[in-house]
């Protein structure tokens, strides 16, 4: 930004009392356009301008735009500090004003934070799409904050790992379920270096994880948004954590599933944190409370979204086909489920009607003599347990499963 804008953006209610208190100057840096070197890619990936669509590099573009006779353009870059704790009132200060701000990060230039020795495994390619979004965040040799959109296998946790090892500092990792946690960490081991020296850098925090780290090192640490965003008293070992995280300096805070968080457990993740860049990862930009506005100030803009039907053409993600199989109800289920009057027996008559058993059992059968991979859904849990155990002698979860033994079932469906 140049003076004038920054001049103009010191008027708005809400920013001239965020700033560093004593500072009267702008702050002036080069304008640094330097291309950032993507692992997994070739030739370390593409430009901010060939992710746009755009030929060149702007500064090759500018200086042949500039004749004897036309004035030099400022390529410089002014700046104002402000406190801790004040950038999201004066992002949502800004936007009001239909102001548009965007939050960068100068991680090349950070000599303070200490450094994530870290580096993407041999195998790790990355595909063009990841590539081009990667390209998006990390413009002109900043990294830039906002959200990813990709559709459902198409690599959001490579892209967020490749992230974490670019930017190379401390990275905090927000996902959906303990679950989720033990996942990121597995993938975290597979795709990088991080553990390879015998140092356990990768820490969850989750209920049955709660390890200290030494703070002058560099770390990844995943938690769920409920441990993270928990509003009630907190165990000792827990709050001790907590206070570790809260004073933690993270160059990258990667929020996964960014969409499903509530609004007063999100808004205080992201707010209990300090962060100079934030990574929101989601397979779709809609939240049920129309809050996504939100998002845009809490964490940034949409920097890049994949259309799925292209991926799918593509060969990157699998082709899709829905189909809609009705199933004729058993003449005395159907009895019966007229006579009902409770909406509760009515339902779990039609969900146990031996006509749709008789159906899921035949494609089940049918998809496990092909060596195919099977996920059964259900909205009732005794017709989930009763169609696992009682006919099908099938693994099976649900909300009361233990942490252990999901992960053991989730384990077992991946390898067998």
């Amino acid at each position: 930004p140049n003076k004038k804008m920054l001049e103009e953006l010191l008027k708005i209610e809400g920013v001239a009392d965020a700033r560093k208190p004593g500072e009267t100057e702008f702050l002036v840096h080069s304008d640094d356009q330097r291309k950032v070197a993507i692992q997994g890619t070739k030739d370390g990936g593409m430009g901010q301008m060939e992710a746009m669509g755009l030929k060149g590099d702007m500064k090759e573009d500018v200086e042949e735009n500039e004749g004897d006779n036309k004035p030099k353009l400022d390529r410089r870059v002014y700046s104002f500090e402000i406190m801790q704790g004040k950038v999201e009132q004066v992002k949502e200060a800004a936007k009001d004003r239909d102001f548009p701000t965007l939050e960068e990060y100068d991680y090349q230039n950070d000599k303070t934070t200490p450094n994530l020795n870290m580096n993407l495994r041999a195998f790790a390619q990355i595909r063009p799409y990841q590539e081009r979004c990667l390209a998006k965040m990390f413009g002109f040799g900043r990294a830039r904050s906002g959200i990813i959109v990709l559709p459902c296998g198409a690599g959001k946790t490579l892209v967020g790992i490749t992230a974490a090892q670019t930017i190379g500092k401390s990275t905090l990792v927000v996902a959906t379920t303990d679950v989720a946690v033990n996942q990121w960490k597995k993938q975290f081991e597979h795709w990088t270096t991080i553990n390879d020296n015998g140092e356990k850098r990768v820490i969850m925090f989750s209920r049955e994880h709660k390890r200290a780290w030494d703070t002058s090192k560099a770390v990844i640490v995943i938690a769920s948004y409920h441990m993270l965003g928990h509003g009630g008293q907190r165990e000792k070992e827990a709050e001790k954590i907590m206070q570790l995280i809260r004073k933690h300096e993270w160059g990258l805070i990667i929020l996964d599933e960014v969409h499903v968080a509530a609004a007063k457990t999100f808004r205080r993740c992201v707010s209990e944190t300090y962060s100079r860049c934030k990574l929101g990862l989601t397979a779709t930009l809609v939240r049920e409370d129309k809050m996504v506005d939100d998002l845009h100030y809490l964490v940034g803009p949409k920097l890049y979204e994949a259309n799925w039907l292209d991926l799918q053409d593509q060969g990157y993600i699998a082709c899709v086909q829905c189909i809609e199989v009705k199933c004729r109800m058993d003449p005395l289920f159907y009895k019966e489920y007229l006579m009902q009057k409770s909406m509760r027996r009515r339902q779990l008559l039609y969900e146990m009607n031996p006509s749709k058993f008789n159906v899921c059992e035949y494609l089940i059968r049918y998809h496990e003599a092909r060596g195919d991979k099977i996920l059964v859904f259900s909205d009732n849990r005794f017709t989930l347990e009763t169609y696992a155990r009682t006919l099908l002698n099938k693994f099976f979860i649900h909300g009361d499963t233990s942490h252990t033994e999901r992960l053991v079932t989730l384990d077992r469906f991946q390898r067998d």
